[in-house]
């Protein structure tokens, strides 16, 4: 809610729905962080995109994920990270003739889509692959590797750029979070974080976000529009916010 002028806002209170009184732990103190703290880095491999957007050439994107990429709990296509990304990318690079193409598919996990790689993906001949599967988080590293490694291989392969992305957060039991609060302790966003810097891959890392809501005062599960699994549109933005540091202006 909006604070009067005159008044000093120090907190939030937040209470889940099955709170029976304010606790510690649903006090969220105001420390005063940015919200755009995510370092870029390994950022070589989109010169080549970023140079024909600045021409106004035509750049054509593959956004390849799960329910998320798909819009799930987004308003509209509009709200959707996808949607933010393509029309971010428009607005700041009018000239370009910029085509993105949705490849999210609920339910989906790299395991069951990888053999429909060439065929959702590569087929479009992408300058660009984004890459989010929140879906993933629950395979072993070995696992993870074996599928990144060849998703990373193909796409070069195919003379296209990968940005991969972590995860939002999802429901704190799922998290091991029990009171909705702390850094990100899942084992796959550290691969992905490991994975990224061995292979120069550009790290889109909506994760480090959501761990800085806490820092901001804003209870990371208000972002849940379904309480589980899928973010509002405040979390879409936040992903397309994150792919955005890559392309900055002139």
């Amino acid at each position: 809610p909006r604070v009067p002028d005159d008044v000093l806002r120090l907190a939030n209170i937040y209470r889940p729905f099955n709170a029976t009184a304010v606790e510690p732990q649903h006090v969220y103190v105001l420390t005063g962080a940015k919200p755009d703290l995510s370092p870029i880095r390994d950022a070589a491999s989109l010169v080549p995109v970023l140079a024909k957007l600045r021409e106004g050439r035509d750049v054509t994107i593959v956004c390849w994920g799960d329910s998320v990429t798909a819009c799930g709990e987004s308003s509209s296509p509009a709200t959707c990270y996808v949607g933010l990304f393509e029309a971010m990318l428009k607005e700041r690079f009018p000239k370009a003739e910029i085509r993105v193409i949705n490849a999210g598919i609920g339910g989906s996990s790299t395991p069951g889509r990888l053999k429909d790689f060439q065929k959702e993906v590569l087929d479009f001949r992408p300058d660009l692959v984004t890459l989010e599967f929140v879906n993933d988080m629950g395979l072993p590293a070995e696992h993870l590797r074996r599928n990144y490694d060849e998703i990373l291989t193909r796409t070069r392969q195919a003379g296209a750029a990968l940005i991969i992305q972590t995860p939002h957060y999802v429901m704190p039991e799922w998290m091991n979070l029990p009171n909705g609060r702390g850094a990100d302790p899942r084992p796959g966003v550290a691969f992905l974080r490991k994975f990224t810097r061995e292979n120069n891959v550009p790290l889109a890392d909506a994760s480090r976000r959501w761990d800085l809501l806490e820092k901001m005062g804003v209870p990371y599960e208000t972002l849940l529009r379904n309480g589980i699994n899928h973010p509002e549109d405040r979390g879409h933005r936040i992903f397309a916010e994150e792919l955005m540091r890559f392309f900055p202006e002139e």
